[in-house]
């Protein structure tokens, strides 16, 4: 990549530069405590500025009156969203398997494949998969029977995807996962578990992201849902028929049960549990490690084992680090009662 000046660093983020050279060059993004001379950076908050010291850098892009005097700056409307604009400016490009099918893939003579699409070595596609306009398949992926997959999407590397799944555009799926596996149900009979039937699908809508290992799925009957827009992080659990609403975020780790419902823009964090046919509600906010039994109001923030209103789990939080105190007291009292008792009889 060439160097960029900083003149053409603040038109491409509509920003505004502020006590610098606009001739001066930068060749890349950095994060503060790493940027150089030659790198652009990010400050929204004292703690970058802590970070960034007195390195020389060769600008930081801040939020619109946060320019620091003798520093170059770039004032930005959205600072986040400018730096992320200039790290796909300076990033190099991704790599890609090369343009038609690999001689080493299989391509089923049902399958169905769009204009420009690319799938890579070793690749598997299935019967009677159609596969859209300009999408591309990462060598070592399944596409199996009946799959349908929408414009644009990107399979990665050892991803699997089952019989009739459904796929909409701009979808990305993520090394290592799988989708569209028989969900997980049983019935004991006889003394023994028995599999229930799992004849549903799973249905990704557009502009969804699902990362690396991750497991969606199907549905025993009817359809597993992730909504328009939701964004799903690495090594996630998404069971039979859960229905996840349009953006919402689901961080690493999580686990949903069966049937749960997970309302749009909702945010699970890390490793929170959520319990079968439990409803998260729209833009509620689950913390990290919770445990969610029952049913979360529309734009409720929960934490704790279980789940409750985050104000109350903060005081709960409090009290359990004076429990080694109430514990001694408590034996202090103990014992003092057991001497009063004794004096008595």
């Amino acid at each position: 990549m060439r160097g960029l000046s900083l003149a053409e660093i603040a038109r491409h983020v509509q920003g505004r530069l502020v006590g610098g050279d606009p001739a001066a060059v930068v060749t890349g993004v950095a994060p503060a405590d790493q940027a150089g001379p030659s790198d652009v950076t990010l400050a929204t908050s004292a703690r970058y500025w802590e970070e960034i010291g007195e390195r020389p850098v060769g600008a930081v892009v801040v939020p619109v009156g946060g320019a620091v005097p003798g520093r170059p700056c770039i004032e930005a409307a959205d600072p986040r969203v400018a730096f992320d604009a200039l790290m796909e400016l300076f990033a190099p490009p991704p790599w890609l398997p090369e343009p038609g099918v690999h001689p080493t893939a299989t391509v089923a003579a049902t399958a169905s494949l769009g204009p420009d699409v690319r799938v890579g070595a070793r690749a598997y596609i299935g019967e009677r998969v159609r596969l859209g306009r300009g999408s591309v398949v990462f060598p070592g992926a399944v596409i199996a029977d009946d799959v349908t997959v929408g414009e644009g999407c990107v399979i990665h590397a050892n991803a699997v995807i089952r019989e009739r799944v459904r796929i909409g555009d701009r979808v990305v799926i993520g090394a290592g996962t799988v989708i569209g596996s028989e969900g997980f149900g049983f019935t004991m009979h006889e003394g023994r578990h028995r599999r229930r039937p799992q004849i549903g699908t799973v249905v990704i809508e557009d502009d969804v992201e699902v990362g690396a290992n991750v497991c969606i799925d199907r549905a025993s009957c009817g359809a597993t849902v992730v909504g328009r827009g939701a964004k799903i992080d690495n090594l996630v659990q998404i069971a039979h028929n859960v229905r996840i609403g349009a953006h919402a975020v689901v961080v690493g780790q999580v686990g949903i049960a069966g049937s749960a419902r997970i309302g749009a823009r909702a945010i699970l964090a890390g490793q929170a549990g959520i319990r079968d046919h439990v409803r998260v509600g729209e833009r509620a906010v689950v913390a990290a490690r919770a445990m969610v039994v029952d049913d979360v109001p529309a734009g409720a923030r929960v934490a704790g084992e279980p789940a409750m209103p985050h104000a109350q789990a903060l005081r709960v939080w409090a009290a359990s680090r004076k429990l080694p105190e109430l514990v001694q007291q408590l034996r202090e009292l103990e014992r003092r009662v057991a001497r009063l008792e004794e004096g008595g009889g």
